[in-house]
Order: structure tokens, then C-alpha cells, then sequence
């Protein structure tokens, strides 16, 4: 009987030489739109808005307790004011500033990526996969998706925070952890609400750290050993839908918080897998490296059947990559790993599954942050069916 040729195995980068070529990257890619004008969002946020062009209304951004344009989502307009000052009013400024912030977004996925993937080599794959698919391009060329840079930025950030606060091996390490996990965390909420789901990803990756168990064994476990802290982010993240639903609300739309969620069921399914089908084939971009948008948007090809939803094709496409993805993995040994990827990225996208009216598209660069489960469930996938493993 012939012996079955071993399946070539890629040895592992230098992590120093992936940290680099992540940061090194979106320059090379997104060179073009360092030459890109204010846009949309751009005028009425930058350009028009006096409390960005330096440093003096500062204390406006922080009082979350009323409505204001500046105050909903405070982190993002500090970072234009500083783009603003550094740049002298030039849009190319705020341009440089989404590169790095993409890069470091990368670095950060990456190094989280070492320490929950089992498989160190898969790592490199799924950040390249998540910093260069061409889905990114409108959050990170268009100005105005600043606020999801630096979102996932934060979230990262706070999830790295967790890893460090489950392997300390002191109460000081622990508690260290926690404050970063707790700031980066309310840094990402106030640059974009989206982030409202992080204790929710932070008591997954507690999970997927456990020793080898069940599911369910490794959630109990994980919730049994940091009750105390999962309370208090619970509480914190309570707070802060409090202030976003009531005190300062940013929705441009009234909305009942009993009521529209479940009648607007089905639209969120839609949109959760619209986004799936444009993760495979994100074709017609809304958003290029051309024009950014090089026609009004109403009369793009591809807008109509994008907004809210997209049609039923589009739903069908992307149920059909989800449960591709869950029958090639099946048996392998990290079917687990797939299946979690897949509900954290449904997780992630929730808040912008257009449960509540906010009278938005399923906008491309929504995408950005529940991207990296999906890349990293991508790579797991492949790696199980013996390409990189």
C-alpha cells in the first residue's frame, strides 16, 4: 500500500517581520486615497464643525449626559481635532491617520490571534486576510470611518487586556488586566456604540482559553471564575446603553425598544447575511480607491439592493457561505473554533443588523470590526482541511 504524502506544512513567520508588514501594508494598498477630499460625513463633521479645528472646546466632547455632535461619539471627534491642528485643515492628514490606525488594528488582531488560535501559523493568514480584504476599503478610505478604526482598535485592545488579566499570575497582573480591558473598553465604546458587545467577546475568548473541555464546561467555568469581573463590565456597558438610549440618544430615528427589535427580525437576518455574502464577493464597492465615491450614491450600481438588507439573493448567498463553512469543518478538530467564529462575527454585527430604524444601509464600513472573527474562522476553515496545517 503507498503511504499518503504528508501535507507540506508552512513554518511560522518572525512575529516582529508580521507586525511590521501589517503596519507596513495598508500604505501600499490604500496609497491612493491619501489623495481623497472631505466627503459627506466629512463636510458636516470636519469642515463645518469648529469644535474639531483645535483644542479649545475640548470639555464639549465629554459631557455624555446631553445630545451633541460632538459628545456622541467623543474619541472620534478628539482624534479629528488633533488630525486638524496636526494637518493644518488638510484632508490627506485625517487620510495618514486611518492608515496607521488599520495597521495597528492588524498588530493588534495578530497578537490576539496568538494566543487563542491553536495553531500559531494560522495567525499571519487571518490577520492578512482581515487588514487587506476589499471590503475594508470604505472604513478605512473614506474619512468618516474613523469611528470604526478606532473602535476595533479599542476592542482589541481590551481583549488583549482580558488575555493578560487571565494569565497573570498575581492579583496585581490580574487586576492590571482588568483596568486595561475596563479603559480600552470604554474608549471603543465612545468612539463608536457598536463596542457595546465586547464583555460578550471578552467571556468567549475567557472560554476558549480554558483547559480542553466542552462548551458548555469551558462558558461555566469561565463565568463561575470571574463573576465578580463580568458583573462590573455588565454594569458598566448597562450604563453606558443608558446614556446612548436616554440621556444622550445618537439615534436619527425614534425607536421602541420593545417593539422594533422583534418586528424588525427578519431585516437583521437579511443584513447579517448580506454581510456574509459581501465577506466572499464584496463586489460593487459603495466605497473605491478610484473616487471613493465616484457617483452619487443613489445611483450607484449595487446601492439599491444593498440598503437595509439587500435582496433575497443576497441572503440566500450568504446563509449559503455560513453553512458551506459549517459542513467542511464538521469532522475536523477544529470545527469548534469555526463555529464560535461564526456566532462571535454574528455577535459583532448585531448592532448594526438594523434591529432597531435607524434609517441606515447595511454600510460597508459596519464590517470592519465582525470581519476578524470571520477571518480567523476563514483561516481555521482552511487550516482544518489540511491546506496550512
Amino acid at each position: 500500500m503507498n503511504a499518503v504524502p504528508a501535507v507540506p506544512r508552512l513554518p511560522a513567520p518572525p512575529h516582529l517581520a508580521v507586525a511590521a508588514l501589517l503596519l507596513l501594508l495598508p500604505w501600499l494598498v490604500y496609497l491612493p486615497a491619501l489623495d481623497g477630499d472631505f466627503l459627506f460625513d466629512d463636510v458636516h463633521g470636519i469642515v463645518e464643525n469648529e469644535a474639531v479645528h483645535g483644542f479649545g472646546e475640548v470639555h464639549r466632547m465629554v459631557r455624555f449626559w446631553e445630545p451633541s455632535d460632538v459628545s456622541y461619539r467623543p474619541v472620534r471627534y478628539f482624534s479629528y481635532a488633533v488630525d486638524w491642528v496636526r494637518g493644518g485643515g488638510s484632508p490627506r492628514a485625517f487620510h495618514e491617520t486611518n492608515l496607521v490606525l488599520h495597521g495597528l488594528g492588524g498588530v493588534a488582531f495578530y497578537t490576539l490571534l496568538l494566543v487563542v488560535l491553536p495553531d500559531r501559523r494560522l495567525a499571519p493568514w487571518a490577520a492578512l486576510l482581515w487588514l487587506l480584504h476589499p471590503l475594508q476599503t470604505e472604513a478605512v478610505a473614506y474619512i468618516s470611518g474613523r469611528k470604526d478604526l478606532l473602535c476595533t482598535l479599542f476592542y482589541l485592545v481590551a481583549l488583549l487586556g482580558q488575555v493578560g488579566r487571565l494569565r497573570a499570575r498575581t492579583g496585581t497582573g490580574r487586576a492590571a488586566g482588568g483596568a486595561v480591558f475596563l479603559a480600552a473598553g470604554l474608549l471603543a465604546f465612545l468612539a463608536k456604540e457598536m463596542a457595546l458587545t465586547l464583555p460578550a467577546a471578552a467571556l468567549a475568548v475567557d472560554a476558549l482559553l480554558r483547559p480542553r473541555a466542552g462548551a458548555r464546561a469551558r462558558l461555566g467555568a469561565a463565568l463561575r471564575g470571574g463573576r465578580v469581573f463580568y458583573g462590573l463590565i455588565a454594569l458598566a456597558g448597562l450604563a453606558g446603553l443608558v446614556d446612548k438610549l436616554i440621556l444622550a440618544p445618537g439615534t436619527k430615528v425614534p425607536f421602541d425598544l420593545l417593539a422594533d427589535p422583534l418586528r424588525n427580525l427578519p431585516l437583521a437576518a437579511r443584513s447579517l447575511a448580506l454581510y456574509l455574502r459581501k465577506a466572499v464577493w464584496p463586489w460593487p464597492l459603495v466605497g473605491d480607491l478610484r473616487g471613493l465615491f465616484p457617483v452619487a450614491l443613489g445611483d450607484l450600481r449595487g446601492w439599491g439592493p444593498f440598503w437595509n438588507g439587500g435582496g433575497g439573493l443576497a441572503t440566500l448567498v450568504g446563509l449559503a457561505v455560513a453553512g458551506g463553512l459549517l459542513v467542511a469543518t464538521r469532522r475536523a478538530q477544529r470545527a469548534g473554533l469555526v463555529r464560535s467564529g461564526l456566532l462571535l462575527y454574528a455577535l459583532a454585527a448585531l448592532p448594526v443588523a438594523n434591529l432597531v430604524p435607524l434609517n441606515e444601509p447595511a454600510a460597508e464600513h459596519y464590517a470592519h470590526l465582525p470581519l476578524l472573527p470571520l477571518a480567523a474562522a476563514s483561516a481555521t476553515a482552511s487550516g482544518s482541511s489540511g491546506r496550512w496545517a
